[in-house]
């Protein structure tokens, strides 16, 4: 069974001030994680929570209606969050599972869900989503059975989910959730709370990554949920951004002072996001990841 906790109690008790910043921001995901068991619920308000599976996060919603989950994570997670919706809404249909993008650490949990409410229950995802599945053997995912052209909107009960598309990014296909009644954001790995990037960004497109985060960013958003991370709000979005703005400017520089990739990967540090999430790890391989990407934009400039 998941832990459960509230999001606005959550919002009231902050881990850490980041003065730098010249504001409040919420930390702590590691501890968080490591004083919980694997799953958790995460309640935003009555209608609308988050299920945590470790690192990695969804979005589900619970209606007059019914119920809708967006990204069912894997067969593990999809097992789990089942059980809790039948304990949490008891006697609801589901309405649709929707897909945010093709990988299979999001949208592999639906075989679960659909064994306890049945297959006919469908399946959203955006039409590139298919065509990026169809050479792939990726049992754990069912194919969705509504192929859709963002943007793409479904009433359930008084909350309106849309999923939009702001161009590639992580990958081609991807959706991003918006809940216009509460102004939440659900954006899945372009867009982390309080992480550095996946590596050295493997099969990104590149400027666009950083330019759907711009995007994003231009929507009224008061609440933000991730495919990665803790809820938080636009703020969240903002210092993310602000994250690879300041690694570009740092690698342009290195590139103009003669560094080469690796030269650049020993020497460029950003000591004031050592607490996020796989910074000692990833942080060096983010580098490398925007190094290429800058040196290439530098070499076709001359």
């Amino acid at each position: 069974m998941a832990h459960h906790r509230h999001f606005l109690a959550r919002m009231f008790h902050l881990h850490s001030v980041f003065v730098a910043f010249g504001f409040l921001l919420l930390t702590g995901i590691t501890s968080a994680q490591e004083e919980s068991d694997r799953f958790e619920i995460i309640k935003i308000n009555d209608q609308i929570y988050v299920h945590r599976d470790n690192w990695h996060t969804n979005l589900f919603l619970i209606t007059d209606e019914g119920i809708v989950v967006v990204d069912p994570i894997n067969p593990e997670a999809g097992e789990n969050l089942a059980q809790e919706l039948e304990r949490m809404a008891p006697g609801k249909k589901l309405l649709a599972i929707v897909y945010s993008h093709y990988h299979s650490d999001h949208a592999g949990g639906a075989r679960p869900l659909l064994d306890v409410y049945g297959d006919d229950v469908p399946i959203v995802a955006n039409k590139r989503t298919a065509e990026l599945l169809a050479d792939k053997n990726w049992t754990s995912i069912v194919p969705a059975t509504k192929l859709i052209d963002p943007p793409w909107s479904m009433q359930a009960g008084n909350l309106t989910l849309e999923m939009r598309h702001v161009g590639p990014n992580h990958s081609s296909d991807m959706l991003i959730a918006w809940i216009p009644e509460v102004k939440l954001v659900y954006v899945v790995d372009f867009i982390s709370n309080e992480s550095v990037g996946y590596r050295d960004l493997p099969g990104v497109w590149l400027p666009q990554y950083w330019e759907s985060i711009d995007k994003v960013l231009e929507w009224p958003i008061e609440i933000a949920t991730f495919g990665h991370g803790m809820p938080g709000n636009k703020k969240s979005i903002e210092i993310h951004a602000e994250y690879w703005r300041k690694l570009r400017a740092a690698v342009r520089d290195g590139i103009a002072d003669g560094l080469n990739e690796d030269e650049a990967v020993e020497t460029i540090r950003m000591p004031e996001y050592k607490d996020w999430r796989a910074y000692e790890e990833w942080f060096p391989m983010n580098v490398r990841g925007v190094y290429r990407h800058e040196k290439e934009v530098a070499e076709a400039a001359q």
